[in-house]
């Protein structure tokens, strides 16, 4: 009777620390804040925001609900002077965005894209997100006089973004992280591709990357396909002639002065 009791009493601590475990594995890591001079603002998807104007000290703040949902993003970028500068943005820690959830739909309220223009409490965008996966993008308010969607289709390590018909973006991915992105230009008159830009993200590391799917945060957007961080961005024009893409002489390249790594001085994230 006794070593029955013993094998109960073991059993059941084996099955109590195995639970534990699968706990603490399950657990997400939550940050609070991000290095916000590691986020790529693009004003209008074809022109990003100089990476000088930031410190490497500024952080956007998270708070969270009750479910570990990112509610609001504190602090970010305003615009000042004349806004038609790439050049006259400034981090302000008094900028504050909302996020609300509806199922699969996430609304951030007065996101970059319109703050550089407008303040109403309209300007909003929703995003579509099941599974970790971007389904649509539908801007609200602003210069958008009906809303305006974006839908985004799946096919192996390709993802191609669409306005109604039209091929707008072609996302490209390796081992989990975005690589490239085709971003075509189309002839006004002929409503025919005349140009790509093509952005490129390199050196990547094994660090998670804790904006992992939240393609809703500010400047953001782009790092949330990737299951880690690149240091290095960058882009090539390419003009498209006879059937062919033919690379032009507009380019840029950044690469961070630093390791995105966890115990850097100027690390990625903050974490509780």
């Amino acid at each position: 009777m006794k070593r029955v009791i013993l094998v109960i009493v073991a059993l059941t601590t084996l099955l109590s620390c195995s639970s534990d475990d699968n706990t603490s594995t399950n657990t997400p890591t939550l940050p609070t804040a991000v290095n916000i001079g590691t986020l790529i603002f693009l004003k209008n998807d074809y022109n990003y925001i100089g990476f000088s104007n930031f410190s490497d000290t500024n952080r956007m703040q998270f708070e969270y609900n009750s479910n570990n949902q990112i509610t609001a993003m504190l602090g970010g970028l305003e615009v000042y002077g004349n806004f038609d500068s790439f050049e006259n943005y400034r981090f302000n820690e008094s900028v504050v965005n909302n996020i609300t959830y509806n199922g699969n739909i996430v609304t951030v309220k007065n996101p970059f894209k319109f703050t550089m223009y407008f303040t109403s409490e309209e300007n909003y965008i929703d995003y579509e997100i099941s599974n970790g996966q971007l389904l649509s993008r539908t801007f609200y308010g602003g210069s958008y006089q009906t809303p305006v969607t974006y839908t985004y289709e799946y096919s192996g390590n390709t993802i191609n973004e669409y306005e109604g018909t039209m091929l707008k973006r072609t996302f490209y991915l390796e081992n989990d992280n975005l690589t490239k992105i085709d971003l075509f230009i189309y002839d006004s008159s002929t409503n025919e591709i005349s140009s790509k830009r093509q952005f490129t993200f390199e050196n990547y590391n094994d660090t998670e990357n804790l904006l992992k799917d939240k393609y809703f945060i500010d400047g953001a957007f782009l790092k949330a396909f990737s299951e880690n961080n690149f240091s290095k961005f960058g882009y090539q024009d390419y003009t498209y002639e006879n059937g062919t893409f033919v690379m032009d002489g507009s380019h840029f390249y950044y690469e961070f002065s630093y390791d995105p790594v966890w115990n850097n001085t100027y690390s990625l994230f903050d974490i509780n």
